[in-house]
């Protein structure tokens, strides 16, 4: 059997049934369609988050405090030391001990447990004051 009996054996199969031979057309569409959307919802929705973190700009700063280590030597999370005060964010605030910080925002945070009618939630929640400005 040649490529061209192949050929034409399947040319007269799909005019045969050319029902079936329109809804495989339809069915392969539909799935190229769903792929092409996906992938574009995706790039999408990558843009996004890019685009909001570009935002925050270059000139972004965070200051976290350390890890505490127990005297049973269990090391604490990220950020679970206690070392950073109001007062390390009012020198940063200082125009004259850094010339260079437009602002400063402290923050604190801690694990509540938020309780609604017969539902509780355990959560981070996050505090801070508004920003002091450096008059530079």
């Amino acid at each position: 059997m040649t490529w061209l009996d192949t050929l034409r054996t399947s040319l007269d199969a799909m005019r045969s049934h050319r029902l079936r031979s329109m809804l495989t057309v339809l069915g392969i569409l539909i799935g190229i369609a769903a792929v092409i959307l996906t992938v574009w919802l995706g790039v999408g929705a990558q843009q996004q988050v890019t685009a909001q973190v570009e935002a925050l700009g270059t000139n972004l700063l965070i200051i976290s405090p350390g890890s505490t280590t127990s005297a049973t030597g269990l090391r604490g999370g990220f950020g679970s030391a206690s070392t950073l005060t109001q007062a390390d964010a009012q020198a940063l605030a200082s125009p004259v001990v850094a010339p260079d910080i437009a602002a400063v925002a402290p923050t604190t945070s801690s694990s509540e447990s938020l309780t609604a009618g017969t539902s509780n939630w355990t959560t981070t929640v996050v505090g801070t004051i508004a920003g002091t400005t450096s008059s530079a």
